[in-house]
């Protein structure tokens, strides 16, 4: 009788594709989890303007392009998620903010598409 030698290092083409797609999987939601805190602090802006009449006034500097179109309504929801991040973090947690004006300046022209710097000037009242 013959034993089968089987090498321990023999890898079947399905157990690397198995690996591949989980591995591929993870960094998708990975990176579907993070990207708005990491895009909100690296690239978005929150500047203190006024406080006037019981109302606190800042500026918020986000952006549009290939991955936030500036006309999707899906793309301006997690920029008001972003917002949002940026009142709780500085002390106004479920604020009824309102966006007083929302206004957009053309950046860039690419080969995704174009890039816009999007301006809101909101409005919180003071506690």
């Amino acid at each position: 009788m013959h034993a089968e030698v089987r090498n321990p290092q023999h890898v079947t083409l399905g157990a690397v594709n198995a690996f591949r797609h989980w591995v591929l999987s993870l960094i998708a939601v990975l990176a579907f989890i993070g990207c708005e805190s990491i895009d909100r602090v690296s690239a978005t802006n929150f500047e203190p303007l006024k406080t006037e009449d019981g109302y606190a006034y800042f500026r918020f500097r986000a952006f549009g392009d290939a991955v936030y179109p500036e006309g999707s309504a899906s793309a301006e929801a997690s920029r008001m998620r972003m917002l949002e991040e940026w009142l709780a973090i500085n002390g106004y947690p479920q604020a009824k903010y309102e966006v007083l004006t929302r206004r957009t300046v053309l950046r860039n022209k690419g080969l995704l598409g174009q890039v816009h710097d999007i301006y809101y000037d909101i409005r919180v009242p003071v506690r």
